[in-house]
């Protein structure tokens, strides 16, 4: 009976998630490309970026500033849909 309580809890939790990324995927894409260009935002260049405005440039130098257009747009395509976790049978 526990069991299939935690499963219920487990089931309708990973829906809401997958809910969720579905409903906000353009803004977590942003956030992905963001971060390919600059490898880190501050709290103020993460809400321009989930507004769809561009991150202000900061002082410090992006790490991985040598990402080019073409590689961020191949790894779009490699994002796939979440797959449903099974539970393991006691």
């Amino acid at each position: 009976m526990i069991d299939a309580e935690v499963k219920k809890i487990i089931t309708r939790n990973y829906n809401r998630t997958q809910e969720l990324l579905e409903k906000n995927k353009d803004k977590l894409i942003r956030v992905a490309k963001a971060l390919l260009e600059k490898e880190v935002l501050d709290s103020e260049e993460l809400k321009a970026v989930i507004k769809g405005k561009k991150a202000v440039k900061s002082k410090k130098a992006p790490l991985a500033a040598t990402a080019n257009k073409e590689q961020t747009k191949k790894e779009d395509k490699k994002l796939q849909p979440l797959k449903k976790p099974g539970l393991a049978k006691a």
